[in-house]
């Protein structure tokens, strides 16, 4: 699961900001297909793909992962593990991350819903290919898996899974929603509708339970944390509510938000850091805090037309998506990509981008990685 976000209705005025040159990448690549990973300017028209990106699975090593479709039907055979029958393969190249040389090519059977690639801590990973999450060593070896079965009662079931921000923990929430026709017809919500939820944590080095925790109502935004899960408020609707804390004993508890004063109503996003930090981004601001919202550690105001589109965070450097309209008649598209200094509160990196197609990582160096299309490039600062 890539990582999830969390929506936030707020209010606030609306700031200046800046813009730079682009740096020269230390060095690039161009996705040919080699590995069978092709450029991600590809439709999104189905789950399967939207799964592709980059991270760092430590500071000397990088990742390209993407899940394809075999061009001719596999052979009827029993499904894997994964649940897939060999349709679908989730793929990834591991680079140096100096030079970007290949150091190994991976392969997973995976389905038609979520995979993806997380990195843990200290060199580890986990991969997720469609029921099934395997963690590897830092030498690129397979320790343990765990299932991720899927009980199939409910017309809407999933899993999803997340790292805490210190990589030391795996949160898995199994969703399911259970809808009645009118519902299914477009009908709206529904008195009739029943959704649940069930949140476990596991230590990410052994896949040991920690703690468990059911809901009686499913989670449509969650970003996890060692001490609490980061939530909308319970049986509310996503764009008309706020963002709190749930602790694993169930009880919810609305969060300070960090930002200024508002005057106009807009929709923020929040993604939990280290080092007991979060971002609340949206409005034409992004705010780095404390996650009781009582220390700011940056501000950070967009430019004309401009807004904060995602983040993403390593230690203590921040990257900072920017996205802002070709006209007035084509949607906002990604613009730049900035890296800050979260200790100093200095911007180390700029780079502009030219595609809509964009997918970007931080390393604990500072060091930067972005796919643009069929483009991929490493800055450093």
């Amino acid at each position: 699961m890539r990582k999830v976000t969390l929506l936030l209705i707020a209010i606030l005025p609306f700031l200046g900001a800046t813009g730079a040159r682009s740096p020269q990448p230390v060095w690039e690549a161009r996705l040919t297909g080699e590995g069978d990973i092709f450029g991600f300017a590809r439709p999104q028209t189905r789950t399967w793909m939207q799964e592709q990106g980059v991270v760092f699975l430590s500071p000397t090593r990088l990742a390209i992962y993407q899940v394809n479709r075999k061009p001719a039907p596999a052979p009827l055979s029993r499904r894997k593990l994964s649940g897939g029958s060999g349709n679908f393969f989730l793929l990834a190249r591991v680079l140096d991350a100096d030079t970007g040389q290949e150091i190994k090519r991976l392969e997973f059977v995976t389905t038609a819903d979520f995979s993806g690639i997380l990195p843990t801590h200290d060199g580890k990973f986990i991969v997720r290919a469609g029921d099934i999450m395997e963690l590897f060593s830092a030498d690129l070896e397979p320790l343990m898996s765990w299932n991720l079965p899927l009980e199939k009662r409910a017309q809407i079931d999933y899993w999803q899974v997340g790292v805490t921000p210190s990589g030391a923990q795996v949160a898995l929430v199994h969703q399911q929603r259970f809808l009645d026709p009118v519902t299914l017809q477009g009908g709206g919500q529904s008195s009739k509708a029943q959704s649940q939820a069930d949140v476990e944590i596991l230590d990410a080095d052994t896949f040991e339970s920690v703690r468990k925790l059911h809901l009686p109502f499913y989670l449509p935004a969650w970003s996890a944390h060692e001490r609490f899960l980061l939530t909308s408020a319970p049986n509310r609707p996503l764009e008309d509510t706020e963002f709190g804390t749930l602790d694993f004993e169930g009880q919810w508890k609305a969060l300070s938000a960090p930002w200024p004063e508002h005057r106009e109503p807009c929709a923020y996003k929040i993604d939990l850091l280290e080092h007991e930090l979060m971002a609340a981004y949206g409005c034409g601001i992004l705010v780095v805090s404390t996650e009781s919202g009582q220390k700011r550690v940056l501000t950070l105001s967009a430019g004309a037309g401009e807004n904060f589109a995602s983040v993403a965070g390593a230690d203590h450097y921040l990257a900072v998506e920017m996205e802002k309209p070709l006209s007035e008649m084509v949607y906002q598209q990604p613009s730049q990509v900035q890296v800050y200094d979260l200790n100093s509160g200095q911007r180390i990196l700029s780079v502009k981008l030219r595609n809509s197609a964009v997918r970007y990582a931080v390393s604990t160096q500072g060091v930067l990685a972005v796919v643009e299309g069929d483009m991929l490039r490493v800055y450093k600062p």
